[in-house]
């Protein structure tokens, strides 16, 4: 039996395993940015089927940072009471939760898109240069997020840098092309993550969790970045920050392969010291096992635990592979009833 199913404990921190929902779109949010009842039983399903830590899909820390909608929002107290029973939920079933922190940043839904530099994520629709101004007020919006997750009950939060959406904007230098303190080395361009987290930190408690999810390579300029990471991740441990979930830019293109970002993560895991979670390409219990074998704290899975809801449950009860294809139809799939998966819906017509 794999130990990916005993405990695991953070600096603050225990889960009932090693398991983790990598965060993705539910589709199914209410369109003020609410929890909606069909999350609820999304979030209490996997609860219930054993996943040791859930991280929500992405949420927006203002309005112009909104990827689309339905999105949950994290920033309007408004919206507390239905966050609040989302965690009692999650919590009631044995899970932990972490509400993931973002903003779109050139993939915003806004007119207005902002940016590091003048760059064109969505055909015809191109973002401005960020400001001084603004890119405090970003650091200072993702912090009030931070706040309003506490308040929530929110076991810790993740920010998000990863897959390019703003701060995996900044951390890119294809997509940043500042020449001031946020541009140019690998160090500036990370600085606005860094800032966010020590601004959580100060206003949430140093024994608040906080969690980074970060690409482990790049489109452009990968042969340099391995090292940029490592620098990354080191000052992440010194910041206090309980894991990084690594992931890439390319996952969406990869799915014939296993554990594809295995091997440099395991690297920058032994190399930093920071507790990482690998996502991408986990599909069964022999790939948790190659998971295990190369040093890395915990795994974790989206696409797979929507097409099997119960995976996690069943994995450990035996070797399981599981269904999902990696087909991607879940990213597009117009549904906002039953499991958002092609398969079911074959099913469900055959």
């Amino acid at each position: 039996m794999t130990a990916m199913f005993e405990p695991y404990e953070f600096a603050h921190l225990r889960l009932r395993n090693r398991i983790v929902r990598s965060a993705t779109h539910d589709y199914v949010e209410d369109a003020d940015g609410g929890v909606s009842k069909a999350q609820l039983q999304i979030y209490s399903t996997l609860a219930k089927n054993k996943v040791g830590l859930i991280f929500t899909g992405q949420m927006y820390v203002h309005l112009s940072g909104q990827a689309g909608s339905p999105q949950n929002s994290i920033c309007d107290p408004a919206l507390l009471p239905r966050l609040q029973e989302l965690t009692r939920i999650v919590h009631e079933n044995g899970s932990c939760i972490a509400a993931q922190l973002s903003h779109a940043g050139a993939k915003a839904s806004s007119p207005d898109r902002k940016a590091p530099s003048t760059i064109t994520l969505i055909e015809g629709k191109p973002a401005r240069e960020m400001t001084f101004e603004e890119i405090a007020e970003t650091r200072e919006q993702f912090v009030k997020a931070a706040v309003l997750a506490q308040k929530a009950g929110f076991d810790g939060v993740q920010v998000h840098a990863a897959h390019h959406y703003l701060l995996s904007q900044f951390m890119t230098p294809s997509m940043n092309l500042r020449t001031d303190r946020y541009g140019g080395s690998g160090e500036n361009r990370f600085r606005l993550c860094a800032e966010i987290i020590r601004g959580i930190k100060e206003r949430c408690g140093e024994d608040f969790p906080v969690f980074i999810k970060l690409n482990s390579n790049i489109p452009v300029g990968d042969g340099n970045y391995e090292e940029e990471l490592l620098a990354d991740l080191t000052l992440c441990r010194e910041l206090g920050v309980e894991a990084a979930e690594l992931s890439g830019y390319d996952f969406m293109s990869r799915r014939n392969e296993r554990t594809y970002y295995l091997e440099r993560v395991a690297r920058l895991r032994k190399e930093s010291g920071l507790p990482v979670i690998l996502v991408g390409g986990i599909r069964s219990t022999l790939d948790l096992e190659r998971v295990e074998k190369a040093g890395i704290d915990l795994a974790a899975m989206a696409r797979p635990l929507i097409c099997e809801p119960n995976l996690a449950a069943r994995m450990e009860e035996g070797p399981v592979t599981s269904r999902c294809l990696s087909c991607n139809q879940c990213f597009t799939l117009p549904t906002r009833e039953g499991i958002r998966c092609i398969l079911h819906h074959k099913t469900q017509e055959e």
